[in-house]
């Protein structure tokens, strides 16, 4: 492991250059052992985060994510330690508590794998992560992931690719279990030319027996519009939702973020840091990843655009039974101008309030 400050600067070097370069899904053709000349104001090791602690059950738990850099083996070494214990069964452990997990990237700087290690004193649930190994085409685009959890069970998820007009891709692919075959999700994203994805659909397939007594195939499809400014930040979120068992048509907005800080792009960097190769496809609930790649990959469906690129001061958002909300976010910031903490949001039958908090290497 790298600890002394050189060996930290070095860290920065390697890894910062496909983080700034690359903006998009699609990725930069990057060698991580001869890095292009990276501009100066990232060749600074006190930009090194050490460590983040997400809050979260009205912040009366936190997870701790503690981040090793192993620049040599192209390593990214997530440790966690999480305060939540059962209060139905209080011997029983997070899986996050002191729980390791080693990211792998590969030469072009390209996520590639994940490996879970728990602690001897944890016993593990059916969709604990064991492993998770990434596939990508020519192109630096995701062809396929495939999870590997605990008991042996092996999900995968093969991403279609479809070249568009103007330069941009179409990527397709469908999300089931095989013990519940009646129930089916089949997703679409769509990216413009310069990578960012302006279209997400999620074709939900669910078989029932009609109140006749035959079976039936309803189909509920979501399709989210992404709205950007001129900076590449998420604006708004438009939705269409058709429902198939009721014959009914929506139209709504489902997030609206207002105002932009121009400084505190720290958990933005070290999303896409983390996620290189992966930072904006739209994983949601449903996608096995969804939650495999540490804190940052925790969400239910555009939570992490709070965030990205830089924090949004407030946001409406629209709950699950149609009512609004609103959550006003407040980063703090540290004499360096680094961000030190921003309050979020999940979206649940509310909007549930949780902070980052950032700590770094110097």
């Amino acid at each position: 492991m790298l600890t002394s400050p050189a060996k930290k600067l070095l860290l920065l070097l390697s890894f910062s250059a496909f983080l700034i370069l690359t903006s998009c899904q699609k990725g930069v053709d990057i060698d991580l052992d001869n890095p292009p000349p990276i501009p100066e104001e990232v060749k600074d090791s006190t930009l090194l985060i050490k460590r983040i602690a997400w809050t979260y059950n009205n912040g009366k738990d936190s997870i701790v994510e503690h981040y090793s850099y192993d620049t040599i083996n192209k390593k990214i070494i997530l440790n966690w330690t999480d305060t939540y214990s059962d209060p139905v069964y209080p011997g029983d452990q997070s899986e996050y508590h002191n729980t390791k997990a080693e990211l792998s990237y590969n030469s072009k700087g390209l996520l590639a794998g994940v490996v879970y290690t728990y602690p001897s004193s944890y016993v593990p649930f059916d969709y604990d992560y064991d492993k998770i190994d990434i596939r990508y085409d020519n192109d630096n685009i995701v062809q396929e992931i495939i999870v590997k959890y605990m008991p042996g069970i092996t999900l995968s998820s093969i991403m279609n690719k479809t070249m568009l007009p103007g330069g941009g891709y179409k990527l397709e692919w469908s999300i089931s279990d095989p013990n519940i075959s009646e129930d089916i999700y089949y997703r679409t994203a769509v990216f413009s030319s310069d990578g960012k994805n302006i279209v997400n659909v999620e074709d939900h397939r669910l078989k029932e027996i009609s109140p006749s007594g035959d079976p039936v195939e309803y189909k509920f499809v979501r399709t989210d519009s992404l709205v950007y400014d001129v900076n590449g930040n998420v604006t708004k979120v438009l939705t269409n939702f058709v429902n198939g068992r009721d014959n009914t048509t929506v139209d709504y907005t489902s997030y609206e973020f207002t105002g932009r800080q121009t400084k505190g792009n720290q958990l933005y960097n070290q999303r896409r840091l983390i996620m290189n190769g992966l930072a904006d496809m739209p994983f949601g609930e449903k996608d096995e990843i969804s939650h495999g790649v540490g804190i940052l990959s925790f969400h239910f469906e555009y939570e992490y655009w709070q965030y990205s690129k830089y924090p949004a001061d407030a946001a409406k958002v629209r709950m699950w039974d149609g009512a609004f909300k609103n959550f006003a976010a407040h980063p703090t910031y540290d004499n360096k101008d680094r961000l030190i903490k921003f309050s979020g949001f999940f979206v649940d039958n509310d909007l549930e309030p949780h902070e980052y908090r950032i700590t770094y290497y110097k």
